[in-house]
């Protein structure tokens, strides 16, 4: 039975609706959404210009900035409509799987039998991939795969067309996966790869051999051009405080037979969740040392799958290959946890073509072997919709997700952290103190976001003084205060000062002059300049005013144009400085 492929994609497209619905209803994950949903609700203005220029940091993401900000301006940062977003992206992508393996396995479809759809719905369904679309700061793996699934199926039509415009599109549309997330560049060998290697130019060899080098020529040139310019930024205008640089010229350190090992355990790991994903787990801190052996079995097997040249063995090789920056993450260690499930999200849809190319080669040997290869398609996808629909419901309650975390990770304090937000979200105070007491007597705990947390239940049930003794706890000296420790701090001593009933002024003027101090140490570690404006408030009501003008006009040369303050401390200052 031939099936219209439109029907297909809408198939395929209702699968992924229909299974990731409940994403649609998820709460806000505290790691990283809440902070960014702050910051762009705080910013009142835009400047692209500097959105798209490079910067001193590690991660370059100028469309994944943009298109959170196009969230703001269309729909005011409405979380469902961000997680359909990602839905949408997961949804495209998975129809972008679908023609890249119509394009690749013609040989293998001339049977009618439905590879392109099975290679699809592998991807759509396959629950390592559900990271990436429920956490809406997962987008950066979503686009980034979109742009560099498109680069794909732009150069596959070119090399088949032998049209040189297709290949350049495709190069312009990897880079802009790159602009989504930085790691799609290790996508660039494999065009090339394909460009020399791919068997579709139907030319005399002389003529081919031509028209590849040509096309290479074409892919590469943004590259060449970009690349130069993008690292001219990097090494000369921000040379002094480029962290990304830094983590770069630090790498060799890493060098040693533990980097080695590291490797293969963390390849052998990686290889191991793409076949079998369970348990599934938001926070993967430790990974046992036999993945050691299940990564160098699986480097040889991708040494053989070079050989083997089919088209399962070709993709399964760019899946293994497309493991590396992973690996890198893993070695070098700039993201919250070393290891992620949602770093295989481009991965797995090469992954899927092969497993689905495999599968049909394997039905082809005859009766029996359809058969088993059918039951083997059933099991693979229905176990697949199956682990993913339960692990989507899993994410939209935060609760749920940090009790099933904190489970997989009884050590891991920053999750300890992130539980009890959740449970001081949901008004269980007493389990979420539990939570943050147990982080806090960890021998190996170094988070001050736990006493933080902490104090933040003092306060909630109206007990200032327990609460300040709790971040004391987390310092020696107030010097040595972790910025969000003395953030807290100030807000404690402003509900104290402003709330309590001090009849002696010489003992309010004390707090305030400690508070003072406070927000002095804020402004030496964030450079935020609002500390500095409320420093001035404080030291104007207790008659501090030369110290009060020279902080207003401080606060307001170093307030952003759109900061609510910055026109306040103008005129106060202005107003000081007349008196």
């Amino acid at each position: 039975m031939n099936i219209r492929e439109s029907y297909r994609i809408l198939f395929l497209l209702f699968i992924v609706l229909g299974v990731y619905y409940p994403a649609l209803f998820a709460d806000v994950n505290s790691v990283d959404d809440w902070r960014m949903l702050v910051d762009l609700g705080d910013a009142e203005s835009i400047d692209f210009r500097q959105l798209f220029s490079p910067s001193t940091g590690f991660y370059y993401r100028p469309l994944l900035m943009l298109s959170f900000i196009m969230d703001k301006f269309l729909w005011g940062l409405e979380p469902s409509f961000m997680h359909l977003e990602n839905i949408v992206l997961h949804a495209c992508n998975a129809v972008l799987v679908f023609f890249i393996a119509k394009q690749v396995c013609s040989e293998l479809t001339k049977d009618n039998v439905e590879l392109p759809l099975l290679a699809a719905l592998c991807f759509a369904l396959h629950p390592i991939n559900t990271e990436s679309v429920n956490w809406i700061s997962g987008r950066t793996d979503l686009l980034g795969s979109a742009f560099t699934l498109l680069a794909l199926v732009l150069l596959l039509q070119g090399i088949a067309k032998r049209n040189s415009l297709l290949v350049i599109l495709s190069s312009f549309s990897l880079v802009l996966g790159i602009m989504s997330k930085e790691i799609m560049l290790f996508f660039y060998p494999v065009g090339c790869g394909l460009l020399f290697f791919w068997p579709s130019l139907n030319v005399p060899p002389k003529l081919e051999r031509n028209q590849r080098i040509k096309f290479l020529l074409f892919f590469s040139l943004p590259f060449l051009t970009g690349g130069i310019l993008y690292l001219f930024f990097r090494m000369f205008l921000f040379s002094q405080n480029d962290q990304g640089a830094r983590h770069l010229s630090d790498f060799p350190k890493y060098l040693s037979w533990k980097m080695v090992s590291s490797t293969f355990k963390i390849y052998g790991f990686y290889v191991k969740k793409l076949f079998f994903p369970q348990p599934l787990n938001f926070a993967i801190t430790k990974i046992s040392n036999y993945y050691i052996w299940i990564g160098i079995g699986s480097f040889f097997l991708a040494l053989f799958l070079i050989v083997k040249r089919s088209v399962a063995s070709s993709f399964f090789f760019i899946a293994f290959y497309l493991i590396t920056p992973a690996i890198i993450i893993g070695i070098v260690g700039v993201t919250w946890t070393p290891i992620a499930e949602r770093y295989l999200y481009l991965a797995s849809a090469f992954w899927s073509i092969g497993i689905a190319a495999l599968l049909f080669q394997f039905i082809k040997l005859g009766p029996k072997q359809r058969v088993l290869g059918a039951l083997c398609i059933i099991f693979l996808l229905c176990s697949s919709a199956f682990i993913t629909s339960n692990r989507n419901v899993q994410w939209q309650d935060n609760v749920r997700l940090y009790a099933d975390t904190i489970a997989k990770n009884p050590d891991f304090t920053a999750i300890n952290n992130e539980y009890a937000i959740a449970l001081i979200d949901t008004g269980q105070l007493a389990a979420a103190e539990e939570q943050l007491t147990i982080g806090i007597n960890n021998p190996a705990n170094k988070n001050p976001l736990l006493y933080v947390n902490l104090a933040r239940i003092k306060i909630e049930q109206n007990n200032f003084s327990e609460a300040r003794e709790v971040l004391f706890r987390s310092f020696t000296k107030k010097e040595q205060a972790h910025p969000e420790v003395l953030k807290m701090l100030s807000n404690i001593d402003e509900k104290r000062i402003m709330g309590g009933d001090y009849a002696n002024e010489s003992v309010k003027r004390i707090l305030i002059m400690d508070l003072l101090d406070t927000y002095t140490l804020i402004y030496q570690k964030t450079k935020n300049p609002h500390a500095t404006y409320r420093y001035a408030q404080l030291a104007l009501y207790i008659g501090l005013k030369a110290e009060a003008r020279a902080a207003f006009a401080s606060a307001y040369k170093e307030a952003p144009a759109d900061a609510h303050y910055k026109k306040a401390a103008g005129i106060l200052a202005q107003k000081l400085a007349e008196d």
